[in-house]
């Protein structure tokens, strides 16, 4: 009799989840930038080729190879009177220092606000009492149950506290 009675009460202390309506978090924010920038871009650079010269004076059968910083040219008279001339420009980059000026002024004002809004979800119909007993008595019900539990088992709790006492 006491087993069937505990296991009433077990039963009886089952419940269904409690629903609650959802919490909707609205964020909003502003974000307001000021900016003052000098800022030359695609500039054009004028670079002043540097001056070189040369020259060399050479017999008829004789060749001439002249060099600056840019180029390389080779000259010569050929056998059928012309004057043959190969001139080259050298691969390489010219390093120029050029200092461009940058101006800049952030003025950054941000303010957040956040807000929680509840809004309540309307279901089709209400619970049952039924329902409202399963959800609003689960506390009592499981104290009885704890109770009753105590007291069927009260022999052996015993004894086990007069055995480590």
């Amino acid at each position: 009799m006491k087993r069937i009675l505990l296991l009433i009460c077990l039963l009886l202390a089952s419940c269904s989840p409690k629903h609650s309506p959802p919490v909707i978090e609205y964020r909003d924010s502003l974000v307001v930038e000021y900016r003052d920038s000098l800022v030359f871009r695609d500039s054009i650079i004028q670079v002043p080729i540097p001056l070189e010269s040369d020259q060399a004076i050479v017999r008829i059968d004789d060749t001439s190879h002249r060099e600056t910083s840019f180029a390389e040219s080779d000259a010569w008279v050929g056998s059928d009177g012309f004057l043959h001339h190969n001139i080259r420009n050298k691969r390489g980059e010219i390093p120029i220092h050029v200092a461009i000026p940058e101006h800049w002024i952030v003025d950054k004002a941000h303010a957040e606000k956040a807000a929680t809004i509840t809004n309540p979800v309307y279901v089709e119909r209400k619970l049952t009492g039924w329902q409202k007993f399963r959800i609003e008595a689960f506390w009592w019900l499981l104290a009885i149950s704890a109770g009753l539990s105590f007291y069927v088992f009260r022999k052996p709790i015993f004894a086990l506290i007069k055995k480590f006492l």
